[in-house]
């Protein structure tokens, strides 16, 4: 967007109705509704909610709880990107994808990377051959983009409550 003068709130205004709210509109029709499948090693946990996340030079850590204490790490080795959402910005998805019906999904089509993907400079599947997304389902959900499948590592469990429950 170009204009004669200095840039003004008016200008400014026009800019972010004009080009960012439209573009930003334009992306969300286009956007498909999401196709996932649980991830199936994350089964044997029934519900979870996540207790830390962090990132660092060996991946994405994010950690949950279940049921009877149990504790379980998801790791995601050299993830290209992600992103932490509460559960009320994913809310058109609920029908489909909640923690009732698995808490660790793959995403097929639909997610986040394609809604990306509409963006001109977003190039991570041209620079990543093989490039996933996974969607943990939570009160925090984490969208992840990665080459790699994650790596789920039991950390423990009330010996009353096993894994199963």
């Amino acid at each position: 967007m170009s204009f004669k003068g200095g840039n003004d709130k008016n200008a400014f205004k026009t800019y972010i109705n004009q080009v960012l709210v439209s573009s930003a509109k334009e992306s969300i029709r286009r956007m498909k509704p999401p196709r996932c499948t649980p991830y199936p090693p994350a089964a044997r946990y029934k519900r979870v909610v996540v207790r830390s996340l962090w990132y660092d030079a060996d991946g994405l850590t994010v950690e949950v709880q279940g049921p009877g204490f149990v504790f379980a790490r998801v790791v995601f080795r050299r993830p290209v990107g992600f992103r932490v959402l509460d559960e009320r910005d994913l809310c058109e998805f609920w029908d489909s994808y909640h923690a009732g019906n698995g808490w660790l999904y793959e995403v097929h089509e639909g997610g986040w990377q394609e809604l990306e993907s509409h963006r001109q400079y977003f190039n991570s599947p041209l620079c990543f051959t093989g490039l996933r997304e996974f969607l943990v389902v939570c009160d925090q959900c984490v969208s992840v983009l990665a080459v790699e499948p994650p790596e789920l590592i039991d950390l423990g469990a009330n010996p009353e409550h096993p894994l199963a429950d």
